[in-house]
């Protein structure tokens, strides 16, 4: 997974979708 934890409000999508 990419470190996008942070930014689970821009890159909501992107977390969701690695997940």
């Amino acid at each position: 997974c990419l470190p996008i934890t942070i930014d689970v409000g821009t890159n909501n999508e992107t977390l969701l979708n690695d997940e």
